[in-house]
Order: structure tokens, then sequence, then C-alpha cells
């Protein structure tokens, strides 16, 4: 609206922004591999030098680079070559979520924002991806987590049906169980800092570096804004 110019939000499904991310990439002529996993990183006198990795056929190989960088999210397999994660003790959360077809939106303008609200045990995220998909999250304390070990399907529903409004947005929707969002997903102690972001050849970019409980959705916005700094340092020390 233009009389409120922060009046609005975007949303994005991850895989559709990831994979336009990479196509961008690929376009720009940057050597995209598909199905490869890193394994380490080499080391040498005190600098990265490379990693390696699994290609899409098995095979082992080494991938020699003047820097590395780690955007590869919180499950990280080589963060641990740069520093040490320190976890927040005041968001020791546990994250339960998934995904619904036909839920309520906000009254307009506001049907693309998200809601957030609370309940007895936490707090939910209820984020418009589209018109009809939403993503829905119980975000619970450790001591509220024992019912999720119970079942994480009865634990969500039971959350949903204490928290009033995220109840009424979703009588009429369905719970998606089929396809790439048909399973309830848990993230647990996810909000952390690496206390370094880098060392000689080496930055951590994103998620591999930190990540905050998801109250202000920060995410995407540390992800790409770390990654366009990390851009800069690197180009200037490349210049």
């Amino acid at each position: 609206r233009p009389e409120d110019p922060f009046g609005y939000a975007y949303q994005v499904e991850r895989a559709k922004f990831d994979q336009i991310l990479l196509d961008r990439a690929r376009a720009l002529g940057v050597d995209v591999r598909e199905k490869h996993h890193v394994r380490s990183v080499l080391v040498e006198e005190g600098r990265v030098t490379g990693v390696t990795y699994t290609d899409d056929a098995g095979r082992e190989q080494t991938a020699r680079a003047r820097y590395v960088a780690d955007a590869s999210g919180n499950r990280s397999q080589i963060w641990r070559t740069v520093g040490e994660r320190i976890y927040s003790e005041f968001f020791r959360n546990v994250a339960l979520y998934g995904y619904f077809e036909g839920g309520k939106r906000l009254p307009a303008p506001n049907q693309g924002n998200i809601l957030s609200a609370a309940f007895r045990e936490g707090w939910f995220w209820y984020i418009p991806l589209s018109d009809s998909l939403t993503s829905v999250g119980a975000v619970v304390g450790r001591e509220a987590a024992e019912e999720i070990r119970k079942g994480e399907e009865p634990a969500l529903r039971g959350y949903i049906e204490r928290g009033d409004i995220i109840a009424d947005y979703l009588s009429g929707a369905r719970r998606i169980t089929e396809g790439p969002y048909g399973a309830l997903r848990i993230r647990s102690d996810y909000s952390y800092c690496t206390n370094r972001f880098w060392k000689p050849g080496m930055v951590l970019v994103g998620d591999a570096a930190c990540f905050v409980d998801p109250v202000f959705s920060s995410g995407v916005h540390l992800g790409t804004y770390s990654a366009l700094l990390a851009a800069r340092s690197l180009l200037t020390l490349l210049e």
C-alpha cells in the first residue's frame, strides 16, 4: 500500500526459492554440481585449501580453491573447521511443523503476512506460502517437548487445538501427507552462533554460521545478507 510502504511481506517456498538461486548461479557461469556431498575440508599449514566430496556416482573426489564458503545450513558437516557453536540458553526450544492446504488468511490487505500466536506451551508460526499452502509450526520449550516424543501427529494436533486462533484458521484445512511437504519435521536447539565466522581460506554463511529463534522470521535475511557480505569480502581479496 502506498500509504504504508512497510506493510507487506514476502514468503517463499524454500524448494522453489533455492531452485531459482541455483539456476541463476548456473546462468552466470557457476559450475553447479548437484547430488555431490562434501565430506571434509582440506587444510594445509593452517589454511583451508579445498574440500573432499563424493560425486553423483559415489566416487571420492577432491576440489581445491583459494577460498571455501560453507553455506550448507545448520546441518553443515564442516563448520567445526572454523570454530565452536555457542547455543542459546534462553532459546532451548523445539519446533514441530508441517504444511497445510486450505487454511484461512488474515483480513485484507494483510492476507499474505505471517501470523504469530501464543498458546500455553509456546507459540505458533502460521506462514502463507501461496493462496492455499501454509507452513504451520509450534515452538515449545524443552519441558513441553515430551508430548512430541509420544507422537508427532497427535502432539501437533493437540497444540493446534490449544492455540485458539490457529485452530480456527485451520478448521477447514487438511495437513499435506504426501510429496515434499508430507512429513512432519522437528528442529531442536537451533538458536546458536559460531564463535568465529572465518579462518584463513574459509568463511561460514547463513545457518552454517548462526541462527536465532524464528519469532522474527530472520532466517532468509541472515542467509542472503551474510552471503552478500562474504561475497564482497572475497571479491575484494581476489581483486
